[in-house]
C-alpha cells in the first residue's frame, strides 16, 4: 500500500508539479475535518430519436434486469468485480438496469440505470429539486480487465459514449423522456464522455463539507444561485 501510494504521489508530482502536491497532499490531510467537492449534474431530453451504437467483433452488450439477472453466468460475475458495486447489483433485482461490455469472456465494462426512486445521500444531496425519481445514468466503471490487458486495441473508440446511449434508447422504449447523472468537476473524460452522447449541464454544486457531516452547499442553476446548509448522514441527508 505504501508503494502503490508512493508511485500515485510521483506520478501525481510529474504531472502537477511540485506546487499542486503540495496543496494535494495538505487538502489529504485536512479532509477528514474540512473538504471541499463539485459535482455537476447533467441532464438530457430523451424526445428525439437516438441512432443504435456500432459495436466490434470483439464487443458484445449485455443488459440486465428484473427479468433475467438471475441468468448472469457466475464465471463473467467473477470478472464484474462484484464486491466494489453488491449494493447497485442487488438492486437490478427491484429493477435497476446492469449495462455490461464483454470482450474475451470478460466484463471490461459496466454501468446501471437507476429506475427506481432510491433514498440516500445522493438522491438528497444531488438530486433534489424534481430530479429525485428521474432515471440517472451510474456506476460507469472500467474493470481491471480492460485496464490490464492489451483488450483495448480490439475494443472500438468511444465505449462509454456508446453504452450511453444504448442506455439512453432503453429509456425510450420505456417511455423515459429525460434522465440525469452527476459526474465530480474533476473528471474529464467522463464529462467528454458523457457530453457527446448529448447531456448538457443543468447544475453545479460545490460543497465545502465540515466533519465529513456538515454540508454548505453553493448551488448554481439555470442562471440562479443560492445556498443550502444542512447534515448529511450515510442514509441521506437532513436539511
Amino acid at each position: 500500500m505504501v508503494k502503490q501510494s508512493l508511485k500515485r504521489l510521483r506520478r501525481y508530482w510529474s504531472e502537477k508539479g511540485p506546487l499542486a502536491t503540495a496543496g494535494a497532499i495538505a487538502e489529504t490531510l485536512a479532509s477528514p475535518i474540512f473538504r471541499r467537492r463539485k459535482r455537476l449534474v447533467l441532464d438530457i431530453d430523451l424526445t428525439a430519436p437516438r441512432d443504435p451504437s456500432e459495436w466490434g467483433p470483439d464487443e458484445k452488450l449485455l443488459i440486465f434486469g428484473p427479468e433475467n439477472i438471475n441468468s448472469l453466468e457466475p464465471d463473467l460475475l467473477a470478472t464484474m468485480e462484484p464486491e466494489k458495486h453488491r449494493k447497485e447489483f442487488q438492486d437490478v433485482h427491484k429493477g435497476n438496469r446492469l449495462f455490461v461490455v464483454i470482450c474475451g469472456g470478460e466484463c471490461i465494462y459496466r454501468s446501471y440505470i437507476r429506475m427506481i426512486d432510491t433514498p440516500g445521500p445522493d438522491r438528497e444531496s444531488v438530486f433534489f429539486g424534481g430530479l429525485e425519481a428521474i432515471p440517472e445514468i451510474r456506476q460507469a466503471v472500467m474493470t481491471t480487465h480492460f485496464r490490464g490487458k492489451d483488450i483495448y486495441k480490439r475494443v472500438g473508440k468511444g465505449l462509454h459514449t456508446r453504452v450511453v446511449n444504448e442506455q439512453l434508447r432503453l429509456l425510450q422504449t420505456l417511455g423515459h423522456k429525460r434522465a440525469v447523472l452527476y459526474i465530480m468537476a474533476g473528471n474529464i473524460l467522463s464529462i467528454r464522455g458523457n457530453t457527446a452522447a448529448g447531456f448538457r449541464l443543468l447544475r453545479t454544486l460545490n460543497d465545502w463539507i465540515v466533519l465529513n457531516v456538515l454540508i454548505f452547499q453553493h448551488i448554481s442553476e439555470s442562471g440562479r444561485e443560492r445556498w443550502r446548509v444542512f447534515f448529511q448522514r450515510s442514509r441521506g441527508a437532513i436539511v
